[in-house]
């Protein structure tokens, strides 16, 4: 407990040594203050001198800039427009690249993935031109399948030709034994024929009588089923017309029924409801008496037809009973010549039954060569597009360059697998920085714009580009960038959508590499032989409106004056000194030229602005001139000034 005492009243001592040698410095500068005010009296006229800080309206040239950051990427590269693809000897194997962000890059092609890398032909730092080999993969597995499939085809087409030759054989012995049979049955229906000639030739009266009678019989029928025909269409027409008829008769008569129910009274006949009711009724007279007309016109045409129709079955009746009359007149007295005929008619079906089928046979035969032909094309067509689609996978064995750059990078080996980024290739001829430009600043970046560039490698060499490519759509949304325009450095924060900018350089420089962080400005607007003050001069009204103080040389009023008057009229102690520290301030300015010590009156002139740089404001309109001088406010006041003027004016 002692010791924490002593040690306490340790620190209590070093706490009071501090507060009393901060009382004596305290008591040490007030003391020379007021030896400074009452004793040192030569210093006094630069102490009250005061004179404003002005600067000159000049025709100047301006150019209104954005600065960005960005990275130096290829000239060509993935998503930019230019193909990021291989080229291979395969001209349908769609032979893709794997992309990354600045790189044109060579992998295999369609279906190739699968296979090793065979052979590496390029080094880092290599220059390639367009179709130059790159690397090759192993395809021994697809040149075994291909020289596989080629002998089953040859053995397949063997096959076929065996199986060609038997059916030829087929189709010949069908059409021999063919030709065989219609001869032999030819020979033998001539044969009958020429006994039942002999017969026939006494019977040949008899003969025609009964195809005249078989004609006419033949034709009767046919009058008799045309006339039955239309005897029962216009049957089925009346059945219809009656039942229409029918139904809308009862239709009618149940209305009239509820009409005469439901309108009883003279009252109830006078409503509209009566009315319409009753021209329902009549207009479903009207259609009724139609359809009485069409059964009317029905009736009659069913009669008619049935009179045709009773005629046209006499007139069959009496042609039968005639053929009838005829074919047993000519059994009776020809007996022997049925019997030949029957004989000829069996024959000549007979030989109709043989050609059919000999007929059949041979068209089999010839379906039979027809389908294997098919079947054979289609086996091999199968085979040989297996054998076409290997054949373009192994072109594509050789990966070869889409175009003239130099290898930057090649991540295989021979036996590794070929990845998206297997060989890299880089147009390294043109060069351009690629930049995120934020959402506040991308509607003033415009294709074509002129930029300058500079970068830590090429130092305060400025190179020359234009703008070659401005996205639509964002990139990301991210933290703020650091880019800013001329009129405000400051860096805001927050969460903003950004927009890929490309500029492409003029011309290329061997200090650039990619990757290299380059500082981006962005000409946004330019003027020439303008009028223009500094941008510090232009001050705003309470209503928003821009104007300057213009100096009124033909009216000086000098230091001496200023001191004359406090000389006169004292300031208090306090003021004095924010006095001195701000003279001197503007004594230190005016050595280096960007002040003047004299004091001008001034007048407020409205203007109005254009565009700005780093330090001038262009004037569009308003009344000052070239020369004019121009009043910048608040230049002659410091935080040193302000700090003693509060200390001393409570003194």
């Amino acid at each position: 407990m002692a010791k924490k005492k002593r040690v306490l009243t340790k620190k209590q001592k070093i706490l009071r040594r501090v507060i009393r040698i901060l009382v004596i410095l305290a008591a040490a500068i007030l003391a020379f203050l007021i030896w400074w005010k009452y004793f040192h009296t030569e210093n006094t006229a630069v102490m009250d001198a005061y004179s404003p800080v002005y600067d000159t309206a000049a025709v100047t040239n301006i150019e209104e800039t954005y600065a960005a950051t960005g990275k130096i990427a290829a000239g060509r590269e993935s998503g930019s427009g230019d193909s990021a693809q291989v080229q291979t000897s395969a001209s349908s194997s769609g032979s893709t690249a794997g992309t990354s962000s600045s790189t044109t890059t060579g992998t295999t092609s369609a279906g190739t993935d699968s296979y090793p890398v065979k052979e590496v032909y390029v080094k880092v730092g290599d220059q390639v031109k367009k179709g130059d080999p790159l690397y090759s993969l192993d395809m021994s597995e697809l040149e075994d399948q291909i020289t596989l499939d080629q002998k089953k085809l040859a053995l397949q087409q063997q096959s076929d030709a065996i199986d060609d030759a038997a059916a030829q054989r087929a189709l010949t012995q069908a059409q021999e034994a063919s030709a065989q049979q219609y001869e032999d049955a030819t020979r033998k229906l001539n044969e009958a024929s020429a006994d039942a000639n002999e017969t026939i030739v006494d019977s040949v009266t008899g003969n025609q009588d009964i195809a005249r009678l078989q004609q006419a019989v033949s034709d009767a029928q046919a009058a008799y089923d045309s006339a039955k025909k239309t005897y029962d269409a216009l049957v089925s027409q009346q059945t219809q017309v009656t039942s229409q008829y029918n139904a809308l008769s009862g239709e009618i008569s149940l209305d009239n029924a509820n009409l005469q129910a439901k309108y009883s009274t003279p009252e109830s006949q006078l409503t509209d409801d009566y009315q319409n009711a009753v021209k329902s009724i009549d207009e479903k007279q009207v259609t009724l008496q139609q359809y009485a007309n069409a059964k009317t016109a029905i009736d009659t045409q069913v009669s008619d037809a049935q009179t045709k129709l009773d005629d046209a079955k006499t007139a069959l009746d009496s042609a039968k009973s005639d053929l009838t009359t005829a074919t047993g007149n000519l059994t009776t007295s020809d007996d022997s010549i049925k019997t030949q005929q029957r004989a000829l008619e069996d024959q000549a079906s007979s030989v109709k039954s043989t050609n059919r089928s000999t007929a059949e046979a041979e068209a089999a035969a010839k379906d039979t060569i027809a389908k294997n032909a098919i079947s054979q094309e289609s086996s091999a067509l199968d085979t040989q597009h297996e054998i076409q689609k290997a054949q373009e996978k192994l072109n594509g064995a050789v990966i070869r360059a889409a175009m003239d750059g130099t290898v930057t990078s090649v991540s295989a080996q021979p036996g590794q697998m070929p990845g998206t980024d297997t060989v890299v290739i880089n147009d390294l001829e043109t060069m351009k920085v690629v930049i995120e430009v934020e959402e506040g600043h991308i509607a003033d970046i415009q294709t074509g714009q002129r930029v300058s560039v500079k970068t830590d490698s090429t130092g305060n060499e400025v190179l020359s580009g234009k703008v070659t490519y401005t996205a639509i759509t964002p990139t990301t949304a991210t933290p703020t960038a650091s880019g800013s325009s001329s009129q405000n450095t400051a860096v805001s924060t927050g969460t903003k959508a950004t927009y890929r900018v490309e500029v492409t350089l003029d011309s290329p420089n061997d200090r650039l590499r990619i990757g290299m962080t380059a500082n981006v400005t962005f000409i946004l607007a330019s003027a020439s032989d303008v009028l223009a003050v500094p941008t510090a001069a232009i001050q705003t009204d309470e209503n928003g409106n821009s104007y300057v103080l213009v100096a009124d040389q033909t009216a000086q009023a000098g230091t001496e004056a200023d001191t004359s008057e406090e000389e006169a009229a004292p300031a208090t102690f306090g003021e004095r000194v924010t006095n001195f520290l701000n003279r001197i301030t503007r004594k230190e300015s005016a050595q280096e030229g960007s002040t003047d010590m004299t004091s001008y009156p001034t007048q407020m002139v409205p203007v109005t602005t254009g565009i700005s740089d780093d330090y001038y404001t262009e004037i569009t309109s308003g009344d000052v001139k070239e020369g004019d001088l121009v009043e910048e406010p608040g230049g002659s006041t410091s935080g040193t000034s302000d700090l003693l003027e509060g200390l001393y004016a409570a003194g």
